[in-house]
């Protein structure tokens, strides 16, 4: 945890913008959600999803968006508004053209 510490404030102090997304989503994925709160890994997944969206990183947008989807639903929020925010994201991931290396 205190590697992940270090990558959110080297990002922060830094302002490295075109990174945030990648961070805070990798993150809280795979490292933050075993020791913190899910209330607050959700707001670190809905940082990564709109970082993402501001600079264009759409991979690690969904990602962090799915992230959050993951854990509303086990803080407990409304189903209907997790079906919600689901259906737009669903329809932004079918707007983007993305095709996988290969």
């Amino acid at each position: 945890e205190r590697f992940a510490n270090l990558a959110v404030r080297l990002v922060d102090n830094l302002n490295a913008k075109e990174v945030e997304s990648k961070t805070y989503a990798t993150l809280h994925l795979f490292v933050l959600h075993w020791r913190r709160p899910l209330q607050e890994v959700l707001s670190g997944f809905q940082r990564a999803y709109n970082q993402g969206l501001a600079v264009g990183d759409i991979v690690y947008a969904l990602t962090g968006a799915v992230g959050a989807l993951g854990c509303a639903f086990f803080v407990s929020e409304s189903l209907e508004d997790i079906e919600m925010e689901f259906r737009s994201i669903l329809d932004l991931m079918e707007e983007v053209p993305y095709s996988f290396p290969g």
